[in-house]
């Protein structure tokens, strides 16, 4: 099997390929939204030994979120600091040789996945709290491939349930690392797990066709299997808070009963799903299943509650969703659509003049945030591109209109090498390449 280096991805983000490639990234679910006012201001600017990225948690524990917290990979090393006070919260960082995977951040510790270990940081110091897994070795005469590697990972509470590439599926204690149960005598997993407090499902495909399996949370002991055909390839497998397997391929979700692992109800794609658009929570799935509207569809029967209408522009199979308190957003590359959660009623729409760069509308407590690049007015003589700015524009939740209503707008100082816009609360920070440039709102302004 191929070793995978867990990364992740962008919450909402779709991309043609990805309708047809693996994913084992989960679905997502509900987040705190960090809290910004308008107008900004240039506060801060880091630079840092290497290109710098933000390692975003891939799973939330809890609905107390992190929006004043945030973590970068720069020079292989790890830091967490306030960004609003541009405050390293550290003496001193982590050194990573590699990028590792941000799995979930709490109140006492940072969990994070290399591609042999899985570690605990304690939050106040950088201390490593604990390690399940092997230390990746520097013998430049070994084999890579006679180490196991870490192909997936699902948090439960306070559990952990690792998948190796080695047979293994371990069950870890989050609170101290200890070993909950180990399990050394299955196939090969491709991966693919889901998991609740009572059971853990995962996926195996081989010659012989493809299969689930569910296990005993509690002690990890085989409960039943079951072959599977669901209709292409599985993506992902989600766990749903009545307890429901969720099957993703690209071209059907299939709802399965956690135990007997029998088939409820499946949802076609039309003709594919697109599996980046999948939100999930107590009223519904919510997915695109044609790339240009968005649909929501009943949790326990799968029947479809409503659809909106197609988005008008050609957007590639580009669409990002988003919820946004009891409202829900989609957005193509020039529009952005807000709806109402339960009967799909349109609040808003965007007219569609304008560009959306590369990266997901960003939704926050109240608003939503777009940003696009200023067009330079001259060119360097040299040919070399010329540094532009970003504009960030502020669109309101709440539009007492049908199109939408821009409150706000703001505009950086030129960007050489964009790498990625960020918000938590009271700042938004911009990525570029060495530097993390902080720039914070109103509340802050107005401080002593």
């Amino acid at each position: 099997m191929t070793r995978i280096a867990l990364t992740v991805a962008v919450h909402g983000l779709l991309l043609a390929a990805q309708a047809i490639g693996q994913t084992s990234q989960p679905a997502s679910t509900r987040r705190a939204a960090p809290a910004i006012e308008f107008p900004l201001r240039h506060a801060y600017t880091r630079l840092h030994p290497d290109r710098v990225t933000v390692l975003e948690p891939r799973f939330d524990p809890s609905p107390l979120s992190d929006c004043n917290l945030l973590v970068v990979y720069s020079g292989g090393a790890v830091m967490p600091f306030d960004p609003a006070q541009n405050r390293p919260l550290w003496p001193q960082p982590l050194a990573c040789e590699n990028e590792p995977t941000l799995l979930a951040v709490n109140d006492r510790q940072l969990i994070l996945a290399s591609m042999t270990q899985v570690f605990a940081v304690a939050r106040s110091n950088g201390r490593i709290q604990w390690r399940v897994g092997e230390k990746t070795s520097t013998d430049p005469n070994d084999d890579p491939e006679w180490q196991s590697a870490w192909i997936d990972h699902v948090l439960t509470g306070e559990r952990l349930y690792s998948v190796n590439d080695r047979h293994d599926l371990f069950c870890i204690d989050t609170r101290n690392g200890a070993l909950a149960w180990r399990v050394t005598d299955g196939p090969h997993y491709t991966g693919m797990l889901a998991a609740d407090a009572r059971h853990v499902v995962t996926f195996v495909e081989n010659a012989d066709g493809a299969s689930l399996t569910c296990r005993s949370a509690e002690t990890g002991v085989r409960i039943t299997g079951a072959p599977f055909d669901g209709g292409g390839t599985i993506q992902s497998l989600q766990m749903t808070n009545t307890g429901i397997v969720l099957a993703i391929s690209s071209t059907a979700i299939t709802a399965l009963h956690p135990i007997s692992l029998r088939p409820n109800w499946r949802i076609p794609g039309q003709p594919v799903i697109f599996t980046a658009t999948l939100l999930i929570d107590p009223s519904g799935i919510f997915v695109s299943d044609d790339g240009r509207s968005l649909a929501r569809f009943d949790l326990e029967k799968g029947t479809r509650v409503w659809r909106t209408p197609r988005f008008p522009d050609r957007n590639e199979n580009v669409l990002w969703t988003e919820f946004a308190g009891t409202r829900i957003m989609a957005a193509t590359p020039r529009i952005i659509g807000v709806f109402d959660l339960a009967g799909g009623r349109k609040i808003w729409q965007s007219p569609g003049d304008r560009v959306i760069n590369g990266q997901p509308p960003i939704v926050t407590r109240d608003a939503i945030l777009t940003h696009e690049f200023v067009p330079p007015t001259t060119r360097r003589s040299s040919g070399q591109p010329v540094p532009l700015p970003i504009l960030i524009r502020r669109f309101p939740i709440e539009s007492p209109t049908s199109r939408s209503v821009q409150d706000a707008a703001f505009t950086t100082q030129p960007i050489e090498s964009f790498g990625g816009l960020y918000v938590r609360d009271h700042v938004v920070i911009v990525l570029d390449g060495q530097r993390l440039v902080g720039y914070v709102d109103a509340s802050i302004i107005k401080q002593p």
